[in-house]
């Protein structure tokens, strides 16, 4: 897809939300580290997991699919199959990656795309070479394309907790099949943290365990553990379904089914976040509905749901005003820099926004205008845009619109099912 056009809409109607991104990354690698057959069940089939799947496979797992069904049939020790592998532009399947296929006994080498070549990948690269690995990346930065050699022998490791979560996931899925214990420090903050609450739980449904403290700064994970097959339902994401619910916000009465009410996704805050903007919010039988209010500027820290940011900027601009969205210096380095991206794309449409070192400041309410915008090859910027698209005066152009199959191949056309006058 290379643009999508956006006219202002009035939005009414029920979609269901697409399957957490995040948990299908997680389970896919369980699911390899399991002998056996494993079935994960409503994947998400995107371009990121697509690349999980290309890893999994590459270090030995058989991986057939069937609509939204994954079966996987893992292997007792990932063997590498296949070297280099091309993660695209998956964050998530390359660091967690990293460490998965540090468990083969042979050097395996992971690529990607030229953003996710630009991120930096050393304080991981320090932590599995405390814990044995031979690990080889580009530059100062240590970036991909990274060579690992394990295994992992276990041991005792650090790791700063604000750069990543997906730094500490990545050690938290492998090490349980170390031969010896494992003792990870953090020596910062973890920022993110309910991504790795959503990866300690999907570690358990495969029936591997670790302790921790609640902030995880000291974790302890015993080697020598084997995960077990088994059959995990993926829940919907409210990563995605928060642009559909923030179009509530701004456009219309929008119903997202399939959103657990009990989930451990940090991104499901935005139903508080909305809320406190003073759009309507109400929960419905295995579902969320939104619907417009007066709106009004929040405070909202950010610390463990950076991906909202852009979607809570485009509502911020419609709410009475000046919202601040704190502790967003992380999305610098994020598929692009989201925070300077999120500024240029929304100001394009009027939007008067400023950025500070960790802060985001919005002022609103400003009446928005169409006009034609780059999402700088970001899926949540895209989909940021096509929400303040919505509400403007004439068409938006959103260029580069195919950004969303990244996370969110179905996006455009759920908004076009909700009622937005959606051209792709």
């Amino acid at each position: 897809m290379n643009e999508a056009i956006i006219t202002p809409s009035s939005l009414s109607g029920t979609v269901d939300a697409p399957p957490s991104k995040s948990l299908t990354h997680r389970a896919l690698y369980c699911a390899l580290l399991a002998h056996g057959t494993s079935h994960v069940q409503n994947a998400l089939v995107c371009d990121d997991t697509a690349a999980t799947i290309r890893l999994c496979t590459a270090l030995g797992a058989s991986i057939s699919r069937e609509g939204t069904v994954v079966t996987v049939e893992g292997v007792e020790r990932p063997v590498v199959l296949t070297s280099p592998v091309d993660c695209g532009g998956s964050a998530t399947t390359l660091r967690l990656g990293m460490a998965v296929a540090a468990m083969a006994g042979n050097p395996v080498t992971l690529t990607g795309d030229r953003t996710l070549c630009a991120r930096p990948l050393g304080h991981l690269t320090d932590a599995l070479a405390r814990l044995g690995v031979w690990c080889s990346a580009q530059g100062t930065e240590r970036t991909a394309p990274v060579t690992v050699a394990g295994p992992i022998k276990g041991g005792k490791t650090t790791l700063p907790g604000s750069v990543s979560s997906q730094f500490l996931s990545s050690l938290l899925i492998a090490c349980p099949t170390a031969a010896a214990d494992t003792a990870i420090t953090l020596s910062s903050p973890l920022a993110s943290r309910p991504y790795a609450d959503l990866t300690v739980a999907c570690m358990e449904a495969f029936g591997v365990s670790v302790s921790h403290t609640p902030s995880y700064r000291s974790v302890s994970i015993p080697g020598g553990q084997a995960y077990r097959p088994t059959d995990l339902t993926v829940e919907g994401d409210y990563s995605s379904a928060a642009a559909l619910l923030s179009a509530g916000a701004l456009a219309g009465t929008v119903t997202i089914r399939g959103l657990s009410g009990s989930s451990a996704q940090g991104d499901a805050a935005i139903v508080p976040l909305l809320a406190s903007f003073g759009a309507a919010v109400s929960s419905v039988d295995k579902g969320i509905t939104v619907s417009p209010g007066e709106l009004s500027a929040i405070t909202a820290d950010c610390t463990h749901t950076p991906d909202l940011v852009p979607v809570l900027a485009a509502v911020a601009t419609q709410a009475r005003g000046t919202t601040r969205l704190l502790s967003v210096g992380r999305l610098r380095t994020k598929e692009s820099d989201r925070l300077q991206a999120t500024a240029e794309t929304l100001t394009a449409m009027g939007a008067r926004i400023s950025v500070h070192d960790d802060e985001l400041a919005i002022e609103g309410p400003t009446p928005l205008s169409g006009a034609t915008v780059w999402p700088h090859h970001d899926h949540r910027i895209a989909m940021a845009c096509a929400v303040a698209a919505l509400v403007a005066s004439g068409p938006t152009i959103i260029t580069d619109a195919g950004c969303v199959d990244k996370s969110y191949p179905r996006f455009f056309a759920d908004l076009a099912a909700l009622g937005g006058d959606v051209r792709a």
